[in-house]
């Protein structure tokens, strides 16, 4: 099978991890054997995934610890949690208007339905 560079660069990462299917192996192995530019690009790629295997991310660090992601997330659950209790405010001031209402209007002894 005659597959130019491009697709070989493609398949190099799973020919690499083992995990290419035989066809593109074969491919990837035929492509190899005649193409010394895809040779070295083979092995600039096998030297880095092993720098990368031999000195991984410190211990407890993530995407999201670099990229402040985390803070984001604290603002947003305070804003929240703001919201809510605004809310829950608005709504205790509603009950407790529509209960002063309902109690003035019983003492000029009509109800509340008679006012509308």
């Amino acid at each position: 099978m005659q597959v130019n560079c491009d697709i070989v660069r493609d398949l190099v990462t799973l020919y690499k991890d083992g995990v290419a299917n035989a066809g593109s192996v074969t491919a990837v192995r035929e492509h190899l054997a005649g193409c010394p530019d895809c040779r070295r690009y083979y092995r600039q790629y096998d030297a880095v995934s092993h720098t990368l295997r031999i000195h991984p991310r410190p211990a407890g660090s993530s995407v999201a610890d670099t990229g402040g992601f985390n803070a984001l997330a604290v603002r947003l659950k305070k804003r929240r949690t703001v919201s809510n209790a605004a809310m829950l405010g608005l709504v205790g001031v509603a009950a407790g208007a529509l209960l002063l209402w309902m109690h003035s209007a019983g003492k000029n002894g009509s109800s509340p339905d008679d006012r509308l």
